[in-house]
């Protein structure tokens, strides 16, 4: 009855699938919907008939971002919440970022925040030896000893399989920048994509409104110490990468 997307997918070595999405209905089968929005995990044969579903979240809107299938067989689930109840066990203010871990069966098997008193978003999560690095943006000044370089930071962080984090960063100038996705290279470097409209610091330029930005960083997430140039540049269209 009201909204309702999928975020992502994941073939599962039986050849069924999961998949995580966002769900606003407290209708039928969504009586159980905790809070403004919530996030939901389907489990379906490869014809798309359904196992189960679970919905995971509080009284505020937690909205899902990206989904893992973990060694041991069960799912981590990338969110953004505002909740501090039910599923989730804090919040730091704002909207923070989350991530849940969830068995075979659906069942919540555990759930950690992190963020600052600002605006905490996870947009995309790559696994990393045994942790994973979790990308998104914030608007918050400061997360530990990372320190906001404008109104709003591509935000980088790496957790070890304890779900703990082991570094934190904040890149970007003294506009607005928001991350979208990125991608781990084989030597441990990292490619950040998004969109900016700053003009200075690391950013360095603007062509009118939002630009693209690419930003990549070497394995021990020093922007300095990496070079990508991208052509055609301004494009509206497909753009090519040489590192």
């Amino acid at each position: 009855v009201d909204d309702e997307w999928a975020v992502n997918t994941k073939l599962m070595a039986d050849g069924s699938l999961i998949t995580v999405s966002s769900t606003s209905t407290y209708q039928g089968d969504y009586s159980d919907n905790r809070g403004d929005a919530d996030v939901a995990l389907y489990h379906t044969t490869a014809f798309g008939d359904l196992l189960w579903k679970r919905l995971y979240g509080g009284f505020m809107a937690d909205y899902p971002a990206d989904l893992e299938i973990l060694s041991n067989g069960h799912f981590l689930v990338g969110a953004n919440t505002y909740s501090n109840d039910g599923d989730i066990p804090s919040n730091n203010g704002g909207q923070d970022a989350l991530l849940m871990e969830i068995d075979q069966d659906g069942e919540l098997i555990g759930a950690q925040t992190y963020g600052s008193f600002g605006n905490d978003r996870i947009a995309a999560i790559e696994p990393k030896g045994e942790g994973y690095v979790i990308f998104g943006s914030s608007n918050s000044a400061s997360i530990n000893a990372a320190v906001g370089n404008g109104s709003q930071d591509f935000w980088m962080y790496e957790i070890n399989s304890n779900k703990e984090v082991v570094h934190q960063y904040l890149f970007g100038a003294s506009g607005f920048d928001e991350g979208v996705t990125f991608s781990l290279g084989q030597d441990g470097s990292v490619i950040m994509g998004g969109e900016s409209n700053s003009n200075d610091g690391m950013v360095g330029s603007n062509m009118g409104k939002n630009d693209g930005w690419l930003l990549k960083v070497n394995s021990n997430f020093d922007p300095n110490a990496s070079e990508a140039s991208v052509h055609p540049n301004p494009s509206n269209g497909i753009v090519y990468i040489n590192e």
